[in-house]
């Protein structure tokens, strides 16, 4: 039997095929009645598709862990780095009320953040521990600088609860920015941002994240493609991402067959795949 793959339906759907053979029926991605239960998720965890801890392919959720030892920078001037408790727990040395340190997030431009988690010993009870995801930007244009809390980004301790896990759900999700050529101008940087005493231990904290299509521009970038076509904005985003440049005179052909050797290069284009010197 053959399958036909058509312009970007096969470009993003290489894996439509009826019947999965037996080594990727196990595969959450390809197939999605192997994805784990909500109950195997971290708790707190939106249980809408595969979880994983490291980067994912495609809609995959994925988590990237800050460890404490990322939480260089003190609010204020002066204050001490954060020293080694035990088991790679971080605590803020001689401080007798919580300091505010931040670490700097590093994400893929484009990615949905939508939770974050953090790691906590507090056996103290008179101070807690405190997180929160903070988005500064540089406007060039105005020749201005701003910072705000991502909404909903933060977490907290209350009492002497000991080793524990804080979260919160990032409402709405935050699409992670790096650089707007603009106008405006705008460069865009994302810290997480945490309280620590002395009493209080930290060993890092989560940010769950997943992909995203970028957002459809206004026209086409190809004479047989419509903005009111079904798959207007995926072929528009391969193309902006360098996966595809057409089949010529300015066209997609999005009803052609799609060959061994075209799947190749839009895969080697999307991965980034090559060989090692």
């Amino acid at each position: 039997m053959q399958t036909k793959l058509t312009g970007i339906a096969g470009a993003v759907c290489l894996a439509c095929a009826a019947a999965l053979p037996a080594f990727a029926e196990q595969d959450p991605n390809l197939n999605p009645a192997s994805a784990p239960a909500a109950a195997n998720s971290p708790a707190g965890t939106p249980a809408s598709g595969p979880i994983s801890i490291e980067r994912g392919s495609g809609a995959t959720r994925g988590g990237t862990w800050f460890s404490a030892a990322k939480f260089t920078v003190p609010l204020v001037s002066g204050t001490p780095p954060l020293t080694y408790g035990s088991y790679h727990y971080y605590k803020s040395p001689g401080a007798t009320s919580p300091a505010a340190y931040f670490a700097q997030v590093d994400l893929e431009p484009g990615a949905l953040i939508d939770l974050l988690t953090c790691v906590v010993d507090d056996s103290s009870t008179t101070n807690d521990f405190f997180a929160q995801l903070q988005h500064y930007v540089t406007d060039f244009t105005a020749v201005t600088r701003s910072s705000a809390a991502v909404g909903g980004g933060s977490v907290s301790t209350t009492g002497s609860g000991g080793v524990q896990y804080v979260m919160s759900a990032v409402s709405p999700a935050e699409t992670f920015k790096s650089y707007n050529p603009g106008p405006p101008e705008m460069l865009h940087e994302y810290f997480i941002r945490a309280d620590v005493a002395q009493d209080t231990q930290f060993a890092g904290c989560w940010l769950w994240w997943r992909r995203q299509v970028s957002p459809a521009p206004a026209s086409s970038s190809f004479s047989d493609v419509l903005t009111t076509d079904t798959f207007f904005q995926n072929i528009q985003a391969i193309y902006a991402a360098g996966v595809t440049t057409g089949c010529g005179g300015g066209k997609f052909c999005p009803n052609d067959y799609v060959t061994r050797g075209q799947m190749a290069a839009f895969l080697t284009r999307a991965l980034g795949l090559s060989y090692l010197y």
